[in-house]
């Protein structure tokens, strides 16, 4: 293992292979692609940045719920929890790049969370269309959780 002295005393640096980075840039993309549209679903939704703010909650929640899913990966990285963890859309951006760099799982898992975001951020899209479409004509009216559902299943 390479070291790099820092204040006198030996820092080891990590030996990034170059799938690490390529699985992490592609996680990393998926993340932000599923995060970005769930933000535009809420964007849809309101007139104002004011309005917005109530609804940003659940997002950073879940993006929490990854972050603190790690510890466990970390633990156990091939255990039943670490399977779920890492194929759940939302939350697979932040745990699969842990889990590929503790252990590597097999790669048909890998497939499985890239294949479940990707399908994930179609929906989501899907539904951030169909929100905005509707939303653009409520101008001036407050959305509530409940007339989105109503907009998503009648339009």
């Amino acid at each position: 293992m390479k070291m790099m002295t820092k204040s006198g005393s030996p820092v080891p640096i990590p030996n990034l292979s170059t799938r690490f980075i390529i699985l992490f840039l592609l996680f990393f993309f998926l993340g932000f692609f599923c995060y970005a549209t769930i933000y535009a679903i809420i964007g849809a939704m309101v007139t104002t940045a004011q309005e917005g703010q109530q609804f940003v909650f659940p997002p950073i929640l879940i993006s929490l719920v990854g972050l603190y899913s790690v510890f466990p990966v970390i633990r156990d990285p091939n255990s039943t929890y670490s399977f779920w963890a890492s194929i759940m859309p939302f939350i697979s951006p932040i745990v699969m790049p842990a889990r590929i760099w503790i252990d590597m799982p097999q790669i048909w898992e890998i497939l499985l969370a890239i294949l479940l975001n990707v399908g994930m951020i179609f929906v989501t899209t899907w539904i951030a269309a169909k929100v905005y479409r509707v939303g653009m004509l409520m101008y001036g009216k407050r959305a509530t959780i409940p007339e989105v559902w109503r907009w998503i299943r009648e339009h």
